[in-house]
């Protein structure tokens, strides 16, 4: 298992919905001592992302094709249950991107938790939490994200409405969770098989946000997506 390849899918992976959640599970499995081979049957690839096992196998290929996957074993039909060997990759996203990738680079490939101004830094260190207040630049941007997200999802694009916002506010100055924490828990439950189909307001993901924070806790355990220890 590797923490280092699971967070480096939360913070830079551009895979969306089905494809997201098996780039997730493959980083989970990664060998990081063996310069992060994976092999894995077809099948178990597609349990683990719960996903069925023909979506599975185009998520793979698509991973392939935008470089975050080469495969190692050679080409043929390995068996409908053998495993397939792979390495794990992880493009540079400061600018060191393979063509095919330039289009994604501008904002999807950007460490999901470093976009942060300077004011907002500021109010992070004096610890915004105690002061009570919360930036509307950010609840807009988590609600915003939330509507892109259920919309990569397969349905229409929600409204952003007054109740989204209030709900967003809520998960931050009253159930005090980070920016960074609601983002990781959205953006994990909005690819899930289960949860994908339920997430899809700010009201829902604020009410299951406790059981999710530990299943995203569970699937990395060193908690790399917001960058410090839960506890």
């Amino acid at each position: 298992m590797s923490g280092e390849a699971t967070g480096y899918v939360f913070r830079h992976s551009t895979a969306k919905g089905a494809a997201f959640a098996v780039h997730l599970a493959i980083a989970d499995i990664a060998n990081d001592t063996h310069e992060y081979r994976v092999w894995v049957p077809a099948r178990a690839l597609a349990e683990k992302a719960r996903v069925n096992r023909v979506t599975a196998s185009r998520s793979v290929r698509w991973l392939t094709e935008n470089g975050y996957l080469t495969r190692l074993t050679p080409e043929g039909n390995p068996g409908r249950n053998a495993a397939v060997e792979y390495r794990f990759l992880m493009p540079d996203p400061g600018g060191a991107c393979s063509e095919r990738l330039q289009g994604a680079c501008s904002e999807r490939l950007q460490p999901l938790y470093n976009q942060a101004t300077t004011k907002e830094q500021d109010l992070e260190r004096k610890g915004t939490k105690e002061s009570g207040t919360v930036s509307d630049e950010e609840v807009e941007r988590l609600c915003t994200l939330l509507a892109g997200l259920v919309e990569d999802g397969g349905d229409p694009r929600p409204t952003v409405t007054k109740a989204w916002r209030e709900e967003c506010d809520r998960m931050i100055r009253l159930d005090r969770r980070s920016p960074a924490e609601i983002e990781a828990v959205m953006r994990w439950a909005t690819a899930d098989a289960f949860w994908g189909g339920i997430i899809s307001t700010p009201k829902k993901l604020r009410a299951k946000f406790p059981i999710l924070r530990r299943q995203v806790k569970r699937a990395m355990p060193e908690d790399v997506a917001w960058g410090r220890k839960l506890t």
